[in-house]
């Protein structure tokens, strides 16, 4: 998929025209898909490639009403900052 994923509300994403991959400040943050806990991915520099993935693998959903993908349980898009889990500098 060629266009960024933009996250719109909680595992909810719409598509974007592309931009940088360190937005806001997120240098640092690193994102994967996760199912039950047990990775999907590797590790990417933005939510938007992370997303990308599940698509890709088949794990993201399409809300034709909405026009947006999201990730239903039990898949998750994992975060971390520099090798550590979660960090609010990363937007969770």
């Amino acid at each position: 998929m060629a266009a960024a994923l933009r996250r719109i509300g909680t595992g909810a994403f719409r598509p974007d025209p592309p931009a940088p991959a360190f937005v806001n400040g997120n240098a640092g943050c690193h994102y994967r898909i996760e199912v039950f806990g047990e990775a999907r991915s590797p590790w990417r520099p933005s939510p938007a490639e992370a997303m990308e993935d599940a698509i890709r693998l088949g794990l993201a959903s399409w809300d034709e009403g909405a026009h947006e993908y999201y990730l239903a349980v039990p898949v998750d898009m994992a975060v971390r900052f520099d090798g550590r889990a979660g960090h609010a500098r990363c937007g969770r």
